[in-house]
């Protein structure tokens, strides 16, 4: 048994710790920049330099991978749902694993599938350098696998045997308790691993987030399938999304952020993060009120493309334009909570865990596609509108405790 109580020399007195933690190196200021500890700025603002050559590479890659993934992924919602020979929407797969399991049970298989990509392996690959098992991510930064996993979590469960005071944790305190205990670790790893902990903390709201996000990849799809779409594929619907980012996220960025900080409106990344959470779920309550009014249309009411209605061949008579607006406010949630979000993640970072906080910021998508599929016993006619409603009235939710909780 260890005696003794060890010392810190990261606290400060009487400071307290906001979910949105400003002490640390990278901690965003009020402007959405970064604020540096340990070299100060004297609170100026910082300016990005001109971006080498390597990273419009990486960009350009990234920007072919989402456009290979949205362009599978969106498709995908017809491909199995829809039997081969559906008069409107014909699908491709028939096979004896999803014959009777409902549009509910697509729907929740294409869920699945987002959150088993979206889970670890996605993000890294273990390969071989010089005799040490080593990952390589999406940012490109390499971390060795045994300090930065192993290790975190060696550290973490000496804090929780010890009520989760990580400082026991520490090799200066268990080599002066115990000195033939010799951890793998310094001083300075325990302090990295306090950061990252903090830094994760906004991250338990974003599975919330993720799991209305996602139906515009999945129920807003069938949704356009029961509308008038005046011989538009209703899986071509969802790239409204990523064309309203392309346009208005330079404008934000450059033209409305730089006015409102003129106006001395703040815009950190937590403000950024509140809004999208807000916006994310009006989109929802405005795909609830689409729903609804599907439901009040000949022929079919709510039972749009029954197979008993007109032999599930003739869509409800409401235009599928009428969704336009919520796959806008979901774009907009995208560009205020997503790229927010990833930038809080890279920003309040300790160089050594980088990556696993990205993967812990990551991962928060898997957890919404999971979230997502506890809903799917509301993902039938006439039951639509209440899962809309649900997570729209979630991530509101979540928006105003943010907006409560000191930041």
């Amino acid at each position: 048994m260890l005696t003794g109580e060890p010392t810190t020399t990261t606290s400060v007195e009487g400071e307290r710790t906001p979910l949105l933690s400003a002490r640390f190196d990278g901690a965003a200021d009020d402007e959405g920049t970064t604020l540096s500890i340990t070299k100060p700025n004297n609170g100026l603002r910082r300016i990005a330099d001109s971006l080498p050559l390597s990273v419009w590479l990486i960009a350009t890659i990234e920007l072919c991978e989402r456009f290979a993934y949205f362009g599978t992924v969106a498709p995908m919602q017809n491909y199995i749902q829809n039997p081969r020979n559906d008069p409107l929407r014909p699908g491709v797969i028939v096979s004896l694993f999803l014959i009777g399991i409902g549009t509910g049970g697509i729907k929740t298989n294409v869920s699945s599938l987002i959150a088993e990509q979206y889970n670890g392996p996605r993000e890294s690959r273990r390969v071989l350098k010089s005799g040490e098992e080593v990952i390589i991510d999406r940012d490109l930064t390499i971390q060795s696998h045994n300090s930065i996993i192993f290790n975190a979590c060696k550290a973490l469960w000496i804090g929780i045997n010890y009520k989760g005071n990580l400082d026991y944790a520490r090799p200066s305190y268990q080599t002066e308790q115990a000195s033939t205990r010799r951890l793998p670790w310094d001083d300075s790893f325990i302090d990295d691993l306090r950061r990252a902990l903090d830094s994760c903390k906004i991250f338990i709201l974003y599975p919330i987030y993720w799991a209305a996000y996602l139906q515009f990849l999945t129920n807003f799809i069938s949704q356009a399938a029961t509308m008038e779409t005046h011989g538009v594929p209703n899986d071509i619907m969802p790239n409204i999304d990523p064309i309203t980012v392309l346009i208005l996220l330079p404008i934000l960025d450059r033209v409305v952020f730089p006015f409102l900080r003129r106006l001395g409106v703040s815009i950190r990344h937590v403000d950024r993060i509140k809004m999208g959470f807000l916006i994310c779920g009006l989109s929802m309550l405005y795909a609830a009120f689409v729903q609804r009014t599907i439901y009040a249309a000949p022929p079919c009411y709510d039972h749009p493309r029954a197979p008993d209605c007109m032999g599930g061949e003739v869509p409800n008579r409401v235009s599928v334009f009428l969704q336009s607006p919520a796959y806008v406010l979901v774009a907009i949630s995208e560009i205020l909570a997503s790229v927010a979000g990833v930038e809080y993640a890279y920003t309040q970072a300790p160089k050594s865990m980088k990556s696993l906080i990205m993967a812990v910021y990551l991962s928060a998508v898997s957890a919404g596609a999971l979230i997502a599929m506890t809903v799917s016993p509301l993902t039938v006619d006439p039951k639509l509108p209440w899962m809309y409603f649900t997570l729209g009235v979630e991530n509101i939710l979540a928006g105003a405790f943010l907006w409560i909780v000191p930041a």
